[in-house]
């Protein structure tokens, strides 16, 4: 006899259960002493668990970007001490950035004799350098004095936008910057002609312009692609190449294919700009 346990998902056999069926397939009546003393044996002899036949086992399912609700972003300390000591530098390097380019916005703004070309850039330069460091540094800020490390899926890709679009704006304006050191150095008697108001304002305008395609382009195409392979990235903001590590495709060749387009666009924009200024007069 043998009786089944469901609870341990087997058969299980007894030392008594055998000597009471020895017992009555030899025709012998058990007396009360074999009884007890079977019943004072009665311990399990053997345990087979049931074994699932088939593919009864799901898969894990592969987490995507759906999924995702928050990132964990890097912890720069992992002792308290430290971690205060993080926040009070990055308060400083917060502050030092407000007021310096604070400082060159309000110069700029309120002094009449520097509404000049490249007082005009050193502006935009400054907003540009003033957005990128508060895109990043107020949330490493906020990670290291509550000591947590969470980042939320649409607060992450706003974060990289925005970051995104400052440093493509400071790239154009740089480049922008450079060719009017360029005229004022080599063309300085056409210096006025070339670089006036107006096209002071379109190259500005569309370096913002620029910026802020470059940045949705960018964005719209990192949160697109799948994600499975976690949560954490190895950086204390969201930045692109750290999200792309955690794509389950071959994402590298999708961003390096944009980072061409854009490459190409950002030529055509220049070359507009600067094509009609460099025909009005001669090479240096």
């Amino acid at each position: 006899m043998a009786r089944s346990l469901p609870w341990q998902g087997g058969l299980v056999a007894t030392t008594a259960e055998l000597l009471l069926q020895g017992s009555f397939q030899a025709g012998l009546c058990p007396s009360p002493q074999s009884v007890t003393s079977a019943l004072t044996l009665s311990q399990p002899l053997c345990l087979s668990p049931a074994k699932p036949k088939g593919p009864h086992v799901q898969p894990q399912q592969i987490s995507n970007s759906s999924s995702i609700s928050h990132f964990l972003l890097l912890a720069l300390a992992d002792t308290r001490q430290l971690q205060l000591l993080h926040f009070c530098l990055f308060l400083g390097i917060s502050l030092a950035a407000l007021l310096g380019n604070g400082l060159i916005i309000s110069a700029v703004a309120c002094g009449h004799h520097l509404h000049t070309p490249m007082f005009f850039f050193l502006l935009n330069l400054a907003l540009t350098d003033l957005g990128s460091i508060l895109t990043t540094v107020p949330k490493a800020m906020h990670n290291s004095l509550w000591d947590t490390r969470t980042i939320s899926y649409t607060g992450c890709a706003a974060q990289l936008f925005v970051f995104l679009f400052f440093i493509g704006a400071e790239y154009f304006l740089l480049t922008t910057m450079c060719y009017d050191r360029y005229v004022s150095i080599c063309k300085p008697l056409h210096y006025g002609t070339l670089l006036g108001s107006r096209a002071c304002a379109h190259m500005a305008a569309a370096a913002w312009a620029s910026a802020f395609l470059n940045a949705l382009m960018h964005t719209a195409n990192t949160f697109s692609l799948p994600l499975c392979h976690g949560n954490a990235l190895h950086q204390f903001f969201c930045e692109i190449p750290h999200i792309l590590k955690l794509s389950c495709s071959k994402s590298y060749l999708r961003e390096l294919g944009l980072l061409a387009v854009t490459a190409v666009y950002q030529l055509v924009v220049l070359c507009s700009l600067f094509s009609p200024m460099c025909r009005s007069s001669g090479p240096c």
